[in-house]
């Protein structure tokens, strides 16, 4: 457990925590999507060029929220020891915003300023209702994924936490706290999306969505906007949405206010 380090500069209120999604912590899972180097490693130079302190969040594979909000309270409060104190400005993608809502409000994690986040279950996405589905009824599709794909969905601790029942049910252990601000951005894809995700949105009729999550049910706090990304290219480094994430992190770099 631990930090990924990147910067060694600093700027007053510049000292920042990204929190991955559920297949970005600790190699788990995100090799079959995005490698581990490349998960927001555009966001870490990004910031880097700007004087922020970077550290990234850990997580063993397939953890639930309680888990990793665990784990998030007690690498910030490492970090923030480390620099001295100081407030942390949290920046999250998908899961990670839950673990983080659920860290400061249940598990009294302190010293965060912001929580700012993209393509994240705020309210819940219908692909988890559906792998939760087949999980308990142990469905033709759930045996088709363990036994062809070696794809077991009990593994997956954390879906059942990102149906939009489970979020409504335990909505007070997620409430935002009034020291901390929050924004998040709205991913919906329509351009250069990845065929995978192309195809939940089809099969699940998200609408407008990141391919994973739709974008209405990715508000929380203030709007920092909508980015044609999906799932993947939120946080990965293709080419083809690379001038779509820069506009994403400029924005969110001015709405925290780092310059």
């Amino acid at each position: 457990m631990g930090f990924d380090l990147v910067s060694a500069a600093t700027v007053a209120g510049c000292l920042m925590v990204l929190v991955p999604g559920a297949f970005g912590g600790n190699g788990s899972g995100a090799g079959h999507f995005i490698t581990q180097e490349d998960y927001f490693r555009e966001y870490r130079y990004f910031f880097q060029s700007k004087g922020c302190k970077i550290y990234t969040a850990e997580f063993q594979a397939d953890s639930t929220i309680e888990e990793r909000g665990i784990l998030l309270r007690d690498q910030v409060d490492r970090f923030r020891k480390k620099e001295g104190g100081g407030k942390v400005f949290i920046l999250a993608h998908s899961q990670g915003a839950l673990d983080a809502r659920y860290a400061l409000k249940t598990l009294k994690l302190t010293g965060v300023a912001a929580v700012a986040s993209i393509g994240a279950p705020h309210t819940g996405t219908p692909v988890a209702e559906w792998g939760v589905s087949h999980q308990t009824a142990r469905s033709p599709i759930y045996w088709g994924l363990r036994l062809l794909a070696d794809y077991d969905l009990d593994t997956l601790r954390f879906m059942g936490e990102l149906t939009p029942a489970f979020l409504v049910k335990t909505a007070k252990y997620f409430e935002p706290v009034s020291e901390v601000r929050y924004g998040s951005a709205r991913a919906v894809c329509t351009t250069h999306c990845h065929w995978g995700l192309r195809i939940l949105k089809w099969w699940f009729e998200l609408g407008p969505s990141d391919g994973l999550v739709p974008g209405e049910n990715q508000r929380f706090g203030e709007d920092l906007g909508e980015y044609d990304l999906d799932h993947l290219s939120e946080i990965g480094v293709d080419l083809a949405k690379r001038s779509e994430r820069t506009r994403w992190l400029t924005r969110v770099a001015a709405w925290y206010g780092i310059r």
